[in-house]
């Protein structure tokens, strides 16, 4: 995830992290909207990325909780994610 999100960055922002102080969730919304996704969307998947984020390395790795109704739809949906970023360029690039 880190490195797919890292990857729509610097793709559409020029940069793989916030400047310092910024929020990482406004900042991959902002990617998101420059890749010409609807707010909807920028928002559902910006969100996807903190839970992502935080939930499963937090509470599983640092916590050694792992909850399955809590954390594999989580981890399923990190296909989609892959998937969104790999196309998002092609998409881009065909306008």
């Amino acid at each position: 995830m880190r490195h797919a999100t890292a990857a729509l960055t610097t793709a559409f922002l020029k940069e793989a992290a916030p400047p310092r102080g910024a929020p990482w969730r406004t900042f991959v919304k902002n990617a998101l909207v420059k890749a010409g996704l609807n707010e909807d969307e920028t928002s559902s998947w910006a969100s996807y990325h903190i839970d992502v984020r935080d939930r499963p390395h937090g509470g599983c790795f640092y916590g050694l909780t792992y909850e399955e109704t809590e954390h594999r739809p989580l981890i399923e949906k990190a296909k989609d994610y892959i998937a969104l970023i790999e196309r998002l360029p092609e998409q881009r690039q065909g306008e």
